[in-house]
């Protein structure tokens, strides 16, 4: 019994180094170089999000050979969605898109439970959407994914979507991987 003590206390020693090293992990990988904002304005932010109401409407998944799209608003009338994921497959790029009659660019504030990003959306010709392409890859993908329960867009001049996440989100976000 005796000769087994001491490879409990390497095990525990190795156990606790384990532990302290993916904490550091955990730590170093909470700043980030895309310029997202603090964990602390995220999580002050992310409370007054979550207290608007919620978006009326619901997530429809469409998928075609070379692309898949997740669209938000109403099902009956294709004409009233407000936001749209698209994976691009040839081009290895997910779309956010919303809903735009102003023809310009619009910019994209776009909150998580986790991150909160500011991104400049462009018009899409002959379109009423107005874009933005993310690497399928960036973490506001993830972070919009495995939201608690709902993500914001905030756009200047328009109102304000707090859109479900739904699995259609995960799903067309997959599809690009």
């Amino acid at each position: 019994c005796k000769a087994m003590k001491p490879i409990y206390f390497q095990l525990s020693t190795a156990l606790a180094a384990t532990f302290a090293l993916g904490a550091s992990v955990a730590c170093a990988q909470q700043s980030d170089p895309q310029g997202d904002e603090p964990a602390a304005a995220i999580a002050a932010q992310a409370e007054d999000s979550s207290a608007k109401s919620p978006t009326s409407g619901a997530w429809t998944y469409i998928s075609e050979p070379a692309e898949t799209f997740a669209y938000f608003g109403d099902r009956a009338n294709p004409a009233d969605r407000t936001f749209m994921l698209r994976c691009d497959r040839m081009a290895g790029q997910v779309w956010l898109a919303r809903g735009s009659q102003t023809g310009t660019s619009l910019i994209f504030h776009i909150r998580t439970e986790t991150r909160d990003r500011v991104l400049t959306a462009e018009p899409i010709p002959m379109t009423e959407f107005a874009a933005i392409a993310l690497s399928p890859n960036d973490p506001l993908l993830d972070a919009i994914a495995y939201s608690n329960g709902h993500f914001a867009v905030e756009t200047e001049g328009l109102e304000t979507l707090v859109l479900p996440v739904w699995g259609e989100v995960s799903r067309v976000i997959e599809d690009c991987r």
